[in-house]
């Protein structure tokens, strides 16, 4: 059954979590050029800089201590830095 505005509730209600601890990179969005925009994992997920595939922009949170990355590079080099601490 797909999402639509009608049965949205029931989706949402019923998602299944993924491991917060993983150190595989969980992709949640991309873009239509197949570049990673949003993302989680554990510390050992984040990309080392200058790995292609991740849109500039792109947003990492680090689910094991609850820190957040940006990309502050482009899609080919990328370059995340941690932006805050929870």
């Amino acid at each position: 059954m797909s999402a639509n505005r009608a049965n949205i509730d029931y989706h949402l209600e019923n998602m299944i979590g993924f491991p917060s601890s993983s150190s595989t990179l969980r992709t949640i969005l991309k873009l239509d050029s197949g570049d990673v925009l949003l993302a989680y994992g554990n510390s050992a997920a984040v990309p080392d800089d200058s790995t292609a595939g991740y849109s500039p922009g792109c947003l990492i949170i680090e689910a094991e201590n609850g820190k957040l990355y940006i990309n502050e590079g482009d899609a080919d080099d990328c370059d995340f830095d941690a932006v805050s601490t929870v």
